[in-house]
C-alpha cells in the first residue's frame, strides 16, 4: 500500500473500527497502526502529518490510488464520482489545500493569489474590484465546500459499515441510495484527470431523477448548475414537490423560473399548494421585481472576456451583448418580461453574466452564463415571458457564438 493512500485511509477511519467492519479489523490486523504511527515519525510535526493527510484531493495520483485501492479491497460499492479532484492555485501555480485557501482569507491575504480557476490577474485592480473577485472566490468556494464537506461524509458513511441511509436520510430515499451505491459500479474505474465536484453533483442529480422517473423532465446537467447549493433546506422539498407534480410540468425553464423565486422564500410551505399556484406565486414575484422602479442605473461591472457577437445572413441580422450596467440590465428586465434585474448583485459580484440576444436590434432572448473552474457554462436562454426560445436559427446561431467564445451548453 503507498504511503499517501495508508494516509487518505486515516480520514475515514471510524470509531471501534475493528468492531465495526471486517475491512477495518483486516487492515489493523496486517498493522495500520504500527505503519500510521512510523509514518508520523517522517514528519517535522503533527500539523504538517495532518495536512498532507487531510489535502489528498489535491493530487490526482493519491485519488486514483485511493479509489482503485478501496475498489479492490473494500467488499461494497462506492461511487467513483466521490473520489474528485479540488485544486486551487496560487499565482506561483501552486496547489492549495481548501484549509489554506480559507486561512488566507481569514487573515485577509487574498491579494497574496490568483485564483486561477475564477479570474485573471489584473495590476489596476482597485480596492473596489478586489472586494467582487473576493465575493467571487468566496461564492464559488461555498458550493464547493459544500459538496466536498458531502463527498467526506459519504465516504465515512460508506467506509464505517453503519447505515447509510440513516445517516443521510435529508439527502436520499432508500430507493435513491440504492442506485447512488451501485448504478455506476459496473464503469471502469479509471478516475478522470479533469474530474471535479460538478461531478459528483451530476451523479447526485441523476440518480434521484433515475429514482423518480423524471427522465425527460430534469437532466442531471440543468440540476447540477442551477440546483448547486445542497445546503439550501427548501431545494429537496422543491425537488419532491416536482416529483409529486410531473405531469403538470412544462420544461425545465418553467422549473428553474419557478426556483429563482423560491430561493428568495424563507420557510415556504409546499404543502395544500398545486403546482398552477406554485407558477402564480413565482410569476407575482418576478412581476414585483419587473415593477420596481429602485435601481441604480450608476451602478456597472467588469465584463468578462466573453466576446460579443454578430451575425448576419441575408437580411437578417444577430447581436449578443454583455450587459455590464445595472440601466441595461433593468431595461432587459422590463423588455422580454423576465426577472433578470434580480441577477444584479450576482452580475457585481461576478457569479454570473447575463447577454441580450436581439435580431434585427429587437431583443428576443436573454441568456445567462456562469464560470465553473475555468469552464464558462451556459445555463439559459428565456425568450420573451420567460418562455423557451423555439427559433430554430436563432439557436445555431447561439451555438457559433458559444463556440467561439469556448463556452459549454448544458441545455437540452
Amino acid at each position: 500500500m503507498k504511503f499517501e493512500t495508508l494516509l487518505t485511509l486515516l480520514n475515514f477511519s471510524p470509531e471501534n473500527i475493528i468492531e465495526k467492519h471486517p475491512f477495518w479489523k483486516k487492515l489493523y490486523n496486517k498493522g495500520i497502526d504500527i505503519k500510521q504511527e512510523k509514518l508520523k515519525v517522517k514528519f517535522k510535526n503533527n500539523n504538517e502529518f495532518e495536512e498532507l493527510k487531510n489535502n489528498w484531493r489535491n493530487d490526482a495520483n493519491i485519488v486514483e490510488n485511493f479509489y482503485v485501492f478501496l475498489r479492490e479491497n473494500f467488499p461494497n460499492a462506492i461511487p467513483s464520482s466521490l473520489f474528485f479532484l479540488c485544486e486551487v492555485k496560487s499565482k506561483d501555480n501552486e496547489v492549495l489545500s481548501l484549509e489554506d485557501v480559507n486561512r488566507y482569507r481569514l487573515n485577509n491575504e487574498l491579494e497574496e493569489f490568483e485564483f486561477i480557476r475564477y479570474f485573471e490577474d489584473d495590476e489596476e485592480d482597485d480596492d473596489e474590484e478586489y472586494e467582487k473577485e473576493y465575493e467571487h472566490v468566496n461564492a464559488d468556494y461555498k458550493v464547493e465546500s459544500t459538496i466536498i464537506y458531502l463527498a467526506d461524509k459519504w465516504l465515512k458513511d460508506i467506509l464505517s459499515g453503519e447505515s447509510f441511509y440513516n445517516n443521510n436520510k435529508q439527502y436520499f430515499t432508500k430507493k435513491e441510495i440504492k442506485l447512488f451505491l451501485t448504478c455506476d459500479w459496473l464503469n471502469p474505474y479509471k478516475i478522470s484527470y479533469d474530474s471535479g465536484y460538478m461531478d459528483l453533483l451530476k451523479y447526485y442529480w441523476g440518480t434521484k431523477i433515475k429514482a423518480n422517473d423524471l427522465i425527460g423532465i430534469l437532466t442531471p446537467e440543468f440540476c447540477s448548475y442551477i440546483f448547486d447549493d445542497l445546503s439550501n433546506e427548501i431545494l429537496h422539498d422543491y425537488f419532491y414537490f416536482i416529483c409529486r407534480n410531473k405531469k403538470s410540468v412544462k420544461n425545465e425553464y418553467e422549473i428553474h423560473n419557478i426556483w429563482d423565486s423560491l430561493k428568495h422564500m424563507l420557510g415556504f410551505d409546499f404543502d395544500h399548494v398545486t403546482w398552477k399556484q406554485l407558477k402564480e406565486t413565482s410569476n407575482e414575484w418576478h412581476k414585483q421585481q419587473i415593477d420596481s422602479p429602485g435601481y441604480d442605473p450608476k451602478k456597472q461591472w467588469k465584463k468578462t472576456e466573453i466576446k460579443d457577437y454578430i451575425f448576419k445572413n441575408g437580411e437578417s441580422l444577430w447581436t449578443i451583448n454583455e450587459i455590464t450596467t445595472g440601466k441595461l440590465l433593468y431595461e432587459e428586465g422590463v423588455d422580454m418580461h423576465n426577472c433578470v434585474f434580480s441577477y444584479i448583485e450576482e452580475c457585481i459580484q461576478g457569479y454570473c453574466a447575463i447577454f441580450s440576444l436581439k435580431m434585427r436590434y429587437e431583443r428576443i432572448a436573454t441568456l445567462e452564463v456562469r464560470k465553473y473552474g475555468l469552464r464558462y457554462i451556459l445555463v439559459q436562454v428565456r425568450g420573451l415571458l420567460n418562455e423557451e426560445l423555439k427559433d430554430a436559427e436563432t439557436k445555431e446561431i447561439i451555438k457559433l457564438w458559444a463556440k467561439e467564445n469556448n463556452i459549454i451548453i448544458e441545455l437540452k
